[in-house]
């Protein structure tokens, strides 16, 4: 079984707002991406730390939350450790929550791929990425130097049709930028509103 971790436990310095919390439309940043991942997965842990209360109001039920006791000083490797303690053992799909929500082919061409997977537009890896069981057993026993890249520099290269997964949502201007370009809507789920199982 596949699972998934969205690490939102940051305290987005540049944005000045919790990137989860950001409005798209009628739901939140994260609310779009749980609703893109459970498309593809039966479990899903989101990794809270700053204003948590905001972050997780109005996500599905289903959707596992875990509290990151040290926020502030942690590290998203830290964020994916605590969510595994809570996963059976198998791949994770692991989605940043400062970045877009993936699309329908992004997330199947990773799942094609096994084992550890990157997509890459151009010759630029993005997000989100799959870990193998390999690498998550590494995660959970070892302290990772450049995190998560420490485990994916092996990975296999996905390339994929979207520049999307080379996009980050940390400053308001990138926020714009994503928005601009607009949403498709036959990658979101439901009636293309984004709305929550």
């Amino acid at each position: 079984m596949v699972a998934a971790v969205i690490p939102a436990a940051g305290a987005s310095c540049r944005m000045r707002f919790p990137k989860g919390a950001l409005r798209v439309g009628g739901s939140s940043l994260l609310e779009l991406q749980c609703d893109a991942l459970f498309q593809h997965v039966e479990r899903l842990v989101v990794v809270v730390g700053w204003a948590s209360g905001l972050v997780v109001r109005g996500l599905p039920e289903e959707v596992e939350v875990v509290e990151a006791p040290r926020w502030w000083t942690g590290t998203q490797a830290d964020s994916v450790r605590l969510a595994l303690a809570r996963l059976p053992r198998g791949p994770v799909l692991v989605q940043p929550s400062d970045v877009p929500p993936p699309s329908v082919a992004v997330v199947e061409a990773l799942l094609r791929a096994g084992g550890s997977a990157v997509p890459s537009f151009q010759g630029r890896r993005g997000h989100p990425v799959l870990l193998g069981c390999q690498e998550i057993e590494r995660l959970r026993v070892a302290r990772l130097p450049e995190g998560l890249r420490t485990l994916l520099r092996d990975a296999r290269e996905v390339p994929v049709d979207d520049p999307r997964v080379t996009w980050n949502l940390n400053h308001p201007r990138e926020l714009a930028r994503w928005l601009r370009a607009g949403l498709r809507q036959d990658e979101l789920p439901g009636d293309g509103r984004g709305t929550t199982r």
